[in-house]
């Protein structure tokens, strides 16, 4: 069975403008919380990019403006990608 062949009472709330949803990986379901959308974080900053900002003022604003606000249990979740040695040596 699909998560989207789940019977859900509610939608998944919260998620960015329309124009991030290419951005849209999937959707995160945490023990005693609700449901919220996963974007790939890359993908949220080459869109900004593509509204002709640096990759510099892209990164500031998504980190401050999206990823670094906090709106309830519903807030986006971004993901970046990295494989288990890059988190391994990022420690």
């Amino acid at each position: 069975m699909a998560y989207t062949d789940i019977p859900r009472d509610e939608p998944v709330k919260l998620k960015l403008p329309e124009e991030f949803d290419r951005a849209v990986v999937g959707v995160s379901q945490r023990i005693g919380m609700e449901d919220c959308i996963v974007y790939d974080a890359n993908e949220v900053l080459f869109i900004l990019m593509e509204d002709d900002m640096s990759s510099e003022e892209a990164f500031e604003h998504f980190d401050y403006n999206i990823a670094g606000s906090y709106v309830g249990e519903t807030t986006p979740i971004f993901l970046w990608t990295k494989t288990l040695k890059e988190i391994e040596y990022d420690e």
